[in-house]
């Protein structure tokens, strides 16, 4: 999850890097971490959302003990 989150904000960073040296703008540093961290953070909360909680845990407790 981490590891998937963190590798699409990577090409997300270097993708907008590489789009603003072809473009001939400058290339604002600041602004690409920011938004590569956003998307860090958006994709590993979504990642986390999709991970289903266990609503019988105290059941399954039980039955073991």
């Amino acid at each position: 999850m981490l590891k998937s989150s963190l590798s699409f904000a990577v090409i997300f960073f270097l993708t907008g890097t590489i789009w603003q040296l072809i473009s001939s703008q400058p290339i604002s540093w600041f602004e690409n971490i920011m938004v590569s961290l956003l998307v860090f953070l958006g994709y590993l909360f979504f990642e986390w959302t999709n991970i289903p909680f266990d609503w019988n845990k105290k059941k399954h407790k039980n039955r073991e003990e």
